[in-house]
């Protein structure tokens, strides 16, 4: 519900913008996370998502997956996996993002997952 939209909105973004801020931190104090003017976000970013794949594991073997606290992690985890798709689509052109060209991803991203529903639809 409500707690799962709000959560799954803001938790990516506050956690990549504090690990981002604690890498920049970091390279004020001389260690070094790469070269560009986007190391450190490329470094603070991912520290932001957790591994649905790992999480939801976990959850299994501990027969979570069915109690209020597992569904809302794995609401939250979904929204994460969508954060995840939405920062690839801009990665790209971080210096120039073009708004078509996002747009454009986001349109094969649909057309992919439509295809792969149709399929699992009426071809399984």
């Amino acid at each position: 519900g409500k707690v799962v939209i709000g959560t799954g909105l803001l938790q990516f973004p506050l956690c990549a913008a504090i690990m981002t801020g604690i890498f920049m931190l970091f390279e004020t104090l001389g260690l070094s996370w790469g070269s560009g003017p986007y190391a450190v976000l490329y470094v603070g970013m991912p520290c932001g998502i957790s591994s649905t794949m790992i999480v939801v594991k976990l959850l299994s073997e501990k027969a979570e997956m069915d109690t209020a606290p597992g569904r809302l992690t794995v609401g939250i985890l979904i929204f994460q996996d969508i954060w995840a798709i939405v920062v690839l689509a801009i990665q790209p052109d971080l210096a120039n993002p073009q708004v078509l060209g996002i747009l454009r991803t986001f349109g094969m991203i649909t057309g992919l997952v439509l295809v792969a529903l149709a399929y699992a639809k009426f071809v399984m």
